[in-house]
């Protein structure tokens, strides 16, 4: 057994020797000395100090045999992780070590510190070993290490990598936003108390993960914190502040974002196509649009946006959210039978946020200086009505892969994109709303079976904008003074009935083959009543000859896209030229399904459409 263990330094500058005695119990003592130094060289000595058991003096072979057992020992000793004495290396500009970063990288080994003192360094320094880097005060300034609108200012490209203390600029003009003060490459860094301004990005983190970024400042940059496909790093106790975009995770899943100030940014905190993020205790304030996010994320109401707690609801039913909650923002995923009205909601980059959320009311609501209003994704069943949607910097409501939802009485004003925005969204009803002075009134695409009907668009470049949409009835509206009135942009068998357009640049502008129904629409004072648009090529070199394809789907009735432009519904015959086609067949309360086929090889294709509600 060990008896006993003495840590002393060496008489050789950075050494450390180790006198550990085994005995009591085992046949002879050994006495271990290991001389650990900072060039990681090691010398072990092993003295036996007696060899005798009981007082019988051991055999050779048993000599032999305890001999082989303490080198074993010994050899373990070797392998373990002693903690080696890490030598100082100092950097300043007269008087240290090394007047360059890197020439002091350069010359350390993995475990040293580096102290920096302070003045400016015009460099890219590249930390390529398991180093400390910090700082030294002096005259109570940061060293500067300036990147000259070339590169990164510092890269982290080893693991393990402690950067603390430092201020980091300069890094800009790549033209792809990919340059930064701070760019990490590595993984289980701890970046700490640096400050980073004027670069592209101040602290950027791409593809890697198990990063510590805690206590910096990043002022001036486009991206104050960047995140992009890095995940379960910790974000925490940051300042941002005159950024774009003050901390932005795109497709990065699992971090934690905690205790940060995002201010007087552009974009506060958003999170871009990235879920299972922890978020808490973040302030974000006076920034044009302080928070946004998607997907399952775990927001508590500890983040506030404007003093104001963020309401960040995943699988929640049954819930009202009236004006008692004094809540900055609403975001609803997977959720149910929710009541949201009366609230005042600005300054986000969602206003109110649905994701595959079903049967909730949405009404009464005031949503201005949000980039986007209201949004629903996915949403299927809901209701919004009387909402006051002005002044977004993005548009007003958005429905986005989304069925069977009610937009009912609402104002849309002054919104910088569209109106309404209806995107791959169906079996929607849009009545009786005023879109008025937006970038544009209603705008669909590859959108069908919609009813919009009794609503007022006035004063908008475009009234109502139909493309690559079908089957959709657009009754009684009133389309006035707009640059162009309705206008029907590859899109094919819609009813547009009973409208009065009048005062618009163009009343309607149409594809005359696209068997689309005008009927008994009041046209005055239009600066043109209606002209034709033309959407469909024409052939070079004569017509290309057709093949004949059967479509077919179970259960049938099914609307069927071809390349994104609709043709019918199944069972259809069709013909084609040769080529590779996307086809997809959407019908209401199912699946959209897909698939790619060849012609003249396929000549049937039957696709089994499955509900939405069916489990995967």
């Amino acid at each position: 057994m060990l008896k006993k263990a003495v840590w002393a330094k060496g008489s050789k500058s950075g050494s450390i020797v180790i006198y550990m005695t085994f005995g009591d119990g085992l046949p002879f003592a050994l006495d271990v000395r290991l001389k650990i130094y900072h060039s990681c060289k090691m010398f072990l000595s092993l003295k036996v100090l007696f060899g005798c058991m009981n007082g019988v003096p051991f055999s050779a072979a048993a000599y032999r045999n305890y001999r082989d057992m303490f080198i074993i020992l010994s050899l373990i000793i070797l392998s373990t992780p002693w903690a080696a004495h890490a030598e100082m290396i100092t950097v300043c500009k007269d008087g240290c070590d090394y007047v360059n970063i890197q020439e002091a990288i350069d010359a350390a080994v993995p475990g040293d510190i580096i102290e920096v003192q302070s003045g400016t360094y015009s460099e890219n320094v590249n930390v390529t070993k398991q180093l400390t880097l910090r700082c030294v005060d002096i005259s109570a300034k940061k060293p500067v290490v300036d990147a000259g609108q070339e590169g990164n200012a510092i890269t982290i490209s080893a693991d393990g990598i402690t950067l603390e203390g430092f201020n980091v600029t300069n890094s800009l003009g790549s033209g792809a936003e990919v340059w930064a003060g701070i760019k990490v490459t590595s993984t289980g860094n701890t970046i700490t108390g640096n400050t980073a301004f004027n670069n592209e990005n101040g602290i950027l983190l791409s593809y890697f993960d198990n990063n510590t970024i805690t206590g910096n400042d990043a002022i001036h940059n486009i991206y104050g914190i960047r995140l992009k496909g890095s995940n379960d790093n910790t974000v925490a106790t940051n300042n941002l502040s005159s950024n774009n975009y003050g901390i932005f995770l795109t497709s990065s899943d699992g971090n934690n974002i905690r205790g940060n100030d995002a201010n007087s940014n552009d974009f506060g905190i958003l999170l871009e196509s990235s879920v299972g993020n922890v978020l808490g205790s973040n302030l974000m304030h006076e920034n044009s649009y302080n928070f946004g996010a998607n997907g399952d994320n775990d927001v508590d109401t500890s983040n506030l946006v404007g003093s104001k707690p963020i309401y960040y609801f995943v699988g929640v039913s049954g819930r009202v959210i009236d004006p008692s909650s004094n809540v900055g923002t609403i975001y609803c995923i997977d959720c149910n039978n929710l009541t949201v009205e009366g609230l005042t909601l600005g300054n986000n980059f969602h206003g109110i946020y649905l994701y595959n959320t079903t049967s909730s009311i949405l009404k009464d609501n005031i949503l201005s200086d949000n980039q986007y209003g209201i949004v629903l994704a996915d949403s299927y069943n809901n209701t919004v009505m009387g909402n006051n949607v002005s002044n977004n910097g993005e548009d007003g409501i958005v429905l986005d892969s989304s069925e069977d939802n009610a937009i009912e009485g609402n104002y849309i004003l002054e919104n910088d994109g569209f109106g309404l925005s209806v995107t791959k969204s169906d079996y929607n009803s849009i009545i009786s709303n005023n879109a008025s002075r937006n970038e544009k009134g209603f705008f669909l695409f590859r959108s069908s079976h919609n009813q919009i009907l009794m609503n007022c668009l006035a004063e908008n470049s475009f009234g109502i904008h139909l493309k690559s949409s079908w089957i959709n009835d657009v009754i009684d509206n009133k389309v006035v003074r707009n640059y162009n009135g309705v206008r029907l942009e590859s899109s094919i068998e819609n009813n547009v009935s009973g409208n009065e357009i009048i005062e618009n640049g163009i009343g309607i502008l149409y594809d005359s083959s696209s068997n689309n129904t005008l009927d008994d629409n009041l046209m005055l004072d239009n600066g043109k009543d209606g002209e034709h648009v033309i959407t469909e090529s024409v052939e070079s070199g004569g017509p290309k000859p057709r093949y004949p394809v059967w479509i077919n789907s179970s259960p049938s009735k099914a609307d069927i896209l071809i390349d994104g432009g609709y043709i019918g519904k199944s069972p259809l015959k069709d013909f084609f030229k040769p080529g590779i086609y996307t086809v997809e067949l959407l019908k209401r309360g199912m699946k959209d399904e897909s698939m790619i086929f060849e012609v003249p090889k396929t000549e049937v294709i039957v696709v089994n459409l499955t509900s939405r509600d069916s489990s995967e």
